[in-house]
């Protein structure tokens, strides 16, 4: 693993503009991931994202949760995971 996220690979997607399949933020609450209410298709899109005062509500805890780059957990079209922040 990489970033301390469970599953999250290498870099070896940070060569080449790569789609996103999904991505899931993490409760600061509960601890617990959720899909991200936001569609990013591709890593370039995301890094240059600014994520500023974006907020959903945790579904297992009902907290209002920020939707922000430390939060998320981006799976790659390959299956591979990395963290928002290392996009």
């Amino acid at each position: 693993t990489c970033c301390g996220a469970p599953g999250v690979s290498g870099h070896h997607w940070k060569e080449k503009m790569t789609a996103i399949k999904s991505i899931e933020v993490t409760c600061p609450s509960c601890d617990k991931a959720s899909d991200s209410f936001m569609f990013i298709d591709n890593t370039a899109s995301l890094s240059s994202a600014r994520m500023e005062g974006n907020t959903q509500r945790c579904p297992h805890c009902s907290n209002v949760m920020p939707v922000d780059k430390e939060n998320m957990t981006v799976t790659l079209e390959d299956g591979s995971k990395v963290k928002g922040t290392e996009v």
